[in-house]
């Protein structure tokens, strides 16, 4: 008769959300309420790592939505996760996409059958942080983001009580429909300002640009994945790929 004896983990020794720090390189500022993780200290990556993570926006502070979106990423290609030993969390990344755009001094409205509304994000990578939305002329406005890029759209007003009404024609580049509300007179000194989070990305766009603005080949080389990256045909799977390779490849962390 042979037995087997089982050794059980103790918890309070296991390290939770490593892939997440793994990613990030990062121990705090997560808007989640996440146990402290005395046990990482994050240390300054190699120029290939932190190139790779900015083209992944995975080093952005200001949302989460990023980070859980790579996790996200990871879940639904099982066979690319499992190449990270420990993939265990305490928080729930099945609605990561919840996060919204926040609006200052204004929001989206509607007019008549008209909504206001964002659309998928449709310009060039990489995806602003920030638009801000200022009175140019009296038809004209400028919507300039955190980035440089700088949009010139013709619109309309209308008054709505004490607020402005802008039936705006949004430059086709920009991830906008529809009419705004400004609390109060849109004049010379007017701004509406937006803290972005896209409502759809392009993942083909996503991935060329990685391809054309980062060395993507050090990276892979050094987890062991370029030959997967080579054979996918999968958009989703090749970030995943991506996001994977940060993780392994994290100083930080002692695998």
């Amino acid at each position: 008769m042979s037995y087997c004896n089982t050794v059980k983990k103790n918890l309070s020794n296991y390290k939770f959300n490593e892939l997440l720090y793994a990613i990030t390189n990062r121990r705090d500022g997560f808007s989640m309420n996440l146990p402290t993780p005395k046990w990482f200290n994050p240390k300054p990556q190699p120029a290939y790592w932190t190139m790779l993570q900015k083209g992944l926006m995975l080093d952005r502070v200001g949302t989460d939505y990023y980070p859980k979106l790579a996790l996200t990423l990871l879940a639904s290609h099982a066979d690319i996760l499992n190449y990270y030993s420990n993939s265990k969390l305490t928080f729930d990344i099945n609605n990561p996409l919840l996060e919204k755009s926040k609006f200052t001094n204004g929001r989206f409205t509607s007019t008549g059958k008209t909504m206001g509304r964002f659309t998928n994000y449709k310009d060039i990578f990489p995806i602003p942080e920030e638009y801000h939305i200022k009175y140019k002329s009296q038809k004209q406005l400028i919507v300039t983001t955190d980035i440089g890029r700088k949009y010139i759209s013709p619109y309309n007003k209308s008054v709505r009580g004490e607020d402005s009404i802008l039936s705006v024609d949004w430059h086709e580049r920009l991830p906008m429909t529809g009419p705004l509300i400004f609390y109060g007179d849109w004049n010379e000194t007017s701004n509406i300002n937006i803290t972005y989070i896209p409502y759809g990305i392009n993942y083909r766009a996503w991935i060329e640009y990685i391809e054309i603005k980062m060395d993507i080949l050090e990276p892979l080389n050094k987890s062991g994945l370029l030959s997967a990256y080579r054979v996918s045909d999968c958009y989703t799977e090749k970030l995943s790929i991506l996001i994977i390779t940060l993780a392994l490849l994290n100083t930080s962390i002692n695998i």
